[in-house]
């Protein structure tokens, strides 16, 4: 927390707003996280004894390495992930950036998207400006679905692309994932290691002139590529939850001139799994993992094995022609699912459980589908774009159940009884 001596007034480490001291002593008194990392967590003036002892106890400073994970940078807003944190994140990967271009005055271009939650506005603004003191020009998307980056990239001469968001569903945790030419996922410890590597210290400056910053807008040619999808569409009615607020826009959007209905549920926190006792509708939908993940519920309220939606997904993308396809699975998405793939024809090839080696060995086999263990939906599109869009999933969910009267439950077992 910081404080002016006039006012007095406090902020908490992660929270974008100030607050009174009453609201600071009766934090500490509470044992509120951020407080472990408070530069003025001994102000406790006017507590009892009793109080301060519920105080708690200052946290072991976390090294950048500590917040990798397999597909990005995550880390909990109160324990060392902060705005400057990001913003070193987001300079190593500039520099590194400069490193692999090679020319000293060359500049890279580097997209940089966020899903618009409030409480990480600092950590955004920290990563546009170290990118740019690290001498990249920068293209600020603004908030957007994580999807709509790197199909931007994929569009443009970006040499790399940032999105902050929330992939675990957790108001109090964050996370950055990186992106190479083309949109090409950046992921596996030893490949973030790289960028983990010039956060450790303070880097000296690369260039005397910080970068360039410019706005684009992409979401309505990143919609408009599902136009089509919906027109058309009987009156369905569905609950949508989701954790990024971006997701929900667009659907509203591509929604708004059909018949259909939506009652959308925004929360920073993921719908559990288990039933849904509110899906009082033709289905209920959740869009997570920064909108590429989709997870069903049909009319019942009951959960849609992945292994059924993909099923779903697969006949729709290939027009219920399987045969001579090819569908990759990733690592950990079980025998289930291969198994009731190689009944309906389609060559599966196997990859890794990263979404790099997704990306990689889509591009390669020319595949239209991919599956991976997180439960995501992967889709090869024109121009060698390999991206996973709970919006493309849920495109294609809609136009099958507008072929008929049919609720998913019955549409889902026709599916799995063709073969």
């Amino acid at each position: 927390m910081t404080s002016s001596r006039t006012q007095r007034e406090f902020q908490c480490p992660g929270e974008p707003a100030g607050i009174s001291r009453a609201v600071h002593l009766a934090r500490l008194a509470d044992g509120y996280p951020a407080c472990r990392e408070c530069g003025h967590r001994d102000d406790a003036e006017g507590l009892t004894d009793r109080s301060r002892k519920r105080i708690p106890g200052p946290r072991a400073r976390k090294r950048p390495a500590d917040f990798l994970t397999d597909e990005g940078v995550w880390g909990e807003l109160h324990n060392g992930f902060d705005s400057t944190l990001a913003g070193r994140f987001a300079a190593g990967f500039g520099m590194l950036l400069r490193e692999e271009i090679g020319s000293p005055g060359a500049y890279p271009c580097v997209a940089a998207a966020t899903d618009g939650r409030a409480v990480t506005q600092r950590h955004f603004a920290q990563i546009v400006e170290q990118l740019r003191w690290a001498g990249c020009d920068v293209v600020e998307l603004g908030s957007v679905p994580c999807p709509a980056l790197p199909w931007a990239m994929g569009e443009t001469e970006a040499d790399g692309g940032i999105y902050l968001g929330n992939p675990q569903g957790d108001p109090h945790r964050a996370g950055m994932r990186f992106y190479g030419r083309g949109g090409r996922p950046i992921t596996g410890i030893a490949s973030l290691q790289a960028v983990s590597d010039r956060v450790d210290e303070e880097p000296a400056r690369p260039v005397r002139v910080s970068g360039k910053a410019e706005q684009a807008e992409v979401l309505d040619s990143y919609t408009s590529r599902f136009s089509e999808c919906f027109h058309g569409l009987r009156p369905l009615r569905f609950v949508l939850h989701t954790t990024c607020r971006p997701v929900g826009n667009c659907v509203e959007r591509l929604l708004s001139a059909t018949a259909c209905r939506i009652v959308l549920h925004e929360s920073e926190t993921a719908v559990p799994a288990g039933p849904l006792p509110e899906a009082a509708g033709h289905f209920a939908a959740a869009m997570e993992d920064d909108g590429q993940r989709l997870r069903l519920w049909d009319e019942r309220g009951r959960p849609v094995a992945f292994e059924s939606l993909f099923l779903l997904i697969a006949a729709r993308v290939y027009a219920g022609e399987l045969s001579g396809r090819t569908v990759v699975l990733g690592e950990g998405t079980g025998q289930v699912l291969a198994a009731a793939l190689e009944q309906r024809g389609p060559a599966v090839e196997r990859c890794g459980p990263l979404p790099s080696e997704m990306h990689a060995a889509m591009v390669a086999g020319r595949a239209a589908l991919g599956a991976d263990r997180a439960g995501r939906i992967w889709y090869g599109e024109a121009g060698g774009s390999v991206i996973a869009d709970a919006l493309a999933t849920l495109a294609l969910v809609l136009g099958r159940l507008s072929e008929g009267d049919r609720p998913l439950s019955a549409v889902l077992d026709a599916e799995a009884a063709r073969h």
